[in-house]
């Protein structure tokens, strides 16, 4: 999750979209005053010199938190701190209503069908969990994490909260219109930060079984009701 105070704007970081490929990217106009949550280390971020950014709030005026932070890293409250997958309220709760309404907001989510399928192959990266879910139905029926609503990231009591809300399939295209309107060059070089955990030669369709695509279609409404997404 960014909030950059040069070109205000927000980016709100749904899950199993590109979100972080999409952050590293953004990091190349984050200044030091900015926010920026932190990222699992990696050759991408590595590579990109990615660091959290005033990610560490204050409970209260003589909270010594953040300046511990500076000197001696800590990991971040999710209860106070601002974090990956933040929702908007929250978002919103904490940089004051002034600036939310002034900054320009996006986020991005993904045909619910492949975004499962996705989640799966990310989930069951460890052998142990290969182990415990032997195929995408066990994980779809028994993993009570199976579920992964983006609704709630970009939206307020039901309705859409972002200025700009695009999508995985086209992420290129969008992100270049976004960074036009905040008069960024929209000249795009995503490097995929988790890529290859899912085989690329198997079609997320062949996953299903007329039971779990029912399943999938019914257990994200908010995402239905404004893409209507297609099986």
């Amino acid at each position: 999750m960014i909030i950059s105070h040069k070109y205000k704007f927000i980016f709100l970081k749904t899950k199993k979209t590109a979100s972080t490929s999409t952050e590293l990217f953004l990091f190349d106009h984050i200044l030091p005053s900015d926010v920026v949550t932190p990222l699992a280390r990696s050759k991408q971020t590595e590579q990109r010199g990615h660091r959290a950014y005033n990610n560490i709030r204050s409970a209260h005026v003589l909270d010594p938190y953040p300046l511990l932070n500076k000197f001696i890293p800590m990991k971040s409250r999710k209860w106070v701190d601002y974090h990956d997958h933040m929702q908007a309220n929250q978002v919103r709760d904490y940089v004051g209503e002034k600036v939310w309404n002034d900054y320009f907001k996006f986020a991005f989510d993904r045909n619910i069908y492949d975004r499962q399928v996705s989640h799966y192959h990310w989930f069951v990266r460890s052998e142990a969990r290969k182990k415990c879910y032997q195929n995408f139905d066990d994980y779809l029926t028994h993993e009570p994490e199976a579920k992964l609503t983006n609704f709630d990231i970009y939206s307020i009591d039901g309705k859409v909260a972002v200025d700009f809300l695009g999508r995985y399939d086209r992420l290129s295209d969008d992100l270049g219109k976004i960074l036009s309107h905040l008069g960024l060059k929209p000249e795009i070089e995503l490097q995929r930060a988790h890529g290859h955990y899912r085989p690329k030669d198997i079609n997320y369709r062949d996953y299903y079984t007329e039971a779990t695509r029912a399943q999938v279609a019914s257990s994200y409404p908010g995402e239905m009701a404004i893409f209507d997404w297609q099986f």
